[in-house]
């Protein structure tokens, strides 16, 4: 959260060199922060993008010589971070799975461990009768509906007991997560039609959510901004990559949510009664 407001600044601030020197220094010193605890890719990639988003989105692209050079330098710095990231990593494994196994692991932890996820779902969904699709629906809708925290029964964490009883129940227990699990986790919830119907309809809802956050980036509206903000990095990205239903519906995103269409109200209320005065001077 803090990243985004960082990256809201530094687009607010962008033409006072000393406030964007304070503020790469903040992003700089989180990013340590994450690389000082072990953490090596998600962790720094999230900062980031986040950081970033305020900057892109207000963007104005004209691609010329320098613009393009800029751009082709940045291509190349990020190039460059991810392959130091993927060393620093093999270095890190060549100590528990050996020098020789340690480039086939990152292979598997970046590809084969999705490919698992998503090949055992889809493999593993064909046992599954109409009866256990449904309950497995109801377990998700629990959730929603805050009748269930669905902590092991729903999103990610059902889906990696699924597809792997033991080895899922090891790896919650340590907190790691196999890998994305959206949207595998409604491969054994929906059948086909349902299944594109509904990744339709969760497409309209999350463009309409992106613009909305847009517009109040761009308007520099800090308050709306933080509270979207606050559901988009808690929740949106949460349900929307790893497939954790109880991320995104819990009482905190429908608090926050309550607190941002109370604003819109007022907002729109103010709005027209300043149209009103208007009017009448």
């Amino acid at each position: 959260m803090f990243s985004l407001i960082l990256g809201t600044l530094f687009v607010i601030y962008r033409k006072d060199s000393f406030k964007k020197t304070i503020i790469f220094l903040a992003i700089g010193f989180i990013l340590l922060g994450y690389v000082n605890q072990g953490n090596k890719f998600s962790p720094l990639y999230f900062n980031l993008l986040l950081f970033f988003i305020p900057f892109l989105t207000t963007l104005k692209l004209r691609l010329d010589r320098r613009k393009f050079k800029n751009i082709l330098l940045t291509i190349l710095l990020g190039s460059a971070f991810l392959i130091g990231v993927i060393n620093l990593s093999m270095k890190e494994y060549s100590i528990t799975q050996g020098s020789e196994n340690a480039s086939e692991f990152v292979l598997y932890r970046i590809l084969g461990l999705q490919g698992h996820v998503w090949w055992g779902t889809d493999y593993l969904e064909n046992n599954l009768n109409e009866i256990d699709k449904k309950n497995n629906l109801i377990n998700e809708f629990d959730v929603i509906s805050l009748s269930n925290d669905g902590l092991y029964t729903s999103g990610l964490n059902s889906l990696m007991l699924f597809i792997s009883p033991q080895i899922g129940a090891a790896y919650i227990e340590n907190g790691v997560s196999f890998t994305m699990g959206f949207p595998a986790i409604l491969i054994y919830t929906l059948n086909t039609f349902e299944l594109c119907i509904t990744l339709i309809l969760m497409g309209m809802f999350l463009g309409l959510f992106v613009r909305t956050l847009h517009y109040y980036i761009s308007r520099n509206k800090f308050f709306p901004m933080i509270l979207l903000g606050y559901v988009y990095i808690y929740g949106i990205m949460q349900f929307f990559t790893m497939g954790r239903t109880y991320a995104l519906f819990n009482e905190r995103i429908y608090f926050t949510l309550v607190l941002f269409f109370c604003y819109y109200i007022f907002y729109v209320f103010s709005r027209k009664g300043q149209s009103h005065i208007i009017n009448l001077k």
